[in-house]
């Protein structure tokens, strides 16, 4: 059961995470693939309002924290112990993309606020995998 509710939510966070890119972030890579698109167009025009840019900058990088962390999970099968560590590769990961925005390595705003979303999504995905190995011993 654990297995198909990590290959869930790994699909869940990259089919949302990419639409949000598409529809509230314009000037990402992906977005200017669906510029002339009239639904997506549409879309943006219905959500064209300041209230949805928190949640362009920050819902994307706890998806991917989380469907990295579940895919994680999804392929090495964990023990409790292995759990935190695929938790703990996740935040790390989150770390050393917010550490090279911050350097200029590569684009983007190096936000505490990221790092956040990184560490929830990981304590999260710890936490739906802990309870789901209990499941998966009960039966």
């Amino acid at each position: 059961m654990r297995r198909k509710t990590n290959v869930f939510i790994v699909m869940l966070a990259l089919v949302i995470g990419a639409l949000v890119y598409i529809v509230l972030r314009e000037n990402a890579y992906i977005s200017k693939i669906f510029r002339n698109n009239h639904l997506v167009t549409g879309v943006r025009v219905l959500l064209d309002s300041g209230g949805w840019y928190v949640v362009s900058c920050y819902l994307p990088d706890f998806l991917w924290g989380l469907g990295l962390t579940c895919g994680l999970m999804l392929v090495f099968e964990p023990s409790k112990l292995g759990c935190f560590y695929c938790a703990l590769v996740g935040i790390l990961c989150g770390l050393v993309w917010e550490t090279l925005q911050i350097l200029q390595i590569v684009f983007g705003t190096g936000d505490i606020l990221d790092i956040f979303m990184y560490i929830s999504a990981a304590i999260i995905s710890f936490f739906i995998n802990i309870k789901g190995e209990r499941n998966d011993e009960e039966k």
